[in-house]
């Protein structure tokens, strides 16, 4: 199973506009992710990989991630980007999401899915659905070295 950090999470833009209209969201925020394959024996290969970003259960951005190889023993570092515009929410989620950045009390949870082929002597094991879970991850503890390990789900067809 491979194993999944993330390695840092910066808020390189985050700011919401409440009105009696409703509130609105504007936002950029750049991980990376790690992604290490312990196994000894077995290489792995990513296919084009989907990221979803929420606060407060709130879909605060999508990315697209390239696909990639890995051979045994074997780590892989990569930037993600999400942005959101204009984003649409209820008031009181707008007023919440305002006080936890003001505060340095945001929390996020990271999802990752694709498809995983496995590469064993030759033979590839195709398309296994995968998922990566990285919940309650705090950016001011990841400043600070914490590197959260997320969960991964293989999928058998």
């Amino acid at each position: 199973m491979p194993e999944f950090r993330v390695k840092t999470l910066s808020v390189t833009k985050f700011n919401v506009t409440v009105s009696p209209k409703g509130s609105f969201l504007n936002a950029d925020i750049s991980l990376f992710l790690q992604s290490t394959n312990n196994n000894d024996r077995v290489g792995l290969s990513y296919g084009p990989m989907t990221l979803d970003l929420s606060t407060e259960s709130i879909k605060i951005g999508q990315a697209q991630v390239p696909g990639f190889s890995q051979r045994p023993n074997d780590t892989t570092s990569f930037q993600v980007k999400t942005e959101v515009a204009r984003y649409a929410m209820y008031n009181e989620d707008g007023v919440l999401l305002k006080t936890e950045y003001k505060n340095y009390e945001m929390v996020f949870d990271v999802v990752v899915y694709g498809r995983i082929s496995l590469l064993l002597w030759g033979h590839k094991m195709k398309g296994l659905p995968f998922t990566v879970v990285c919940n309650s991850v705090e950016p001011s503890k990841v400043s600070y070295g914490d590197e959260p390990k997320c969960k991964v789900k293989m999928f058998l067809n």
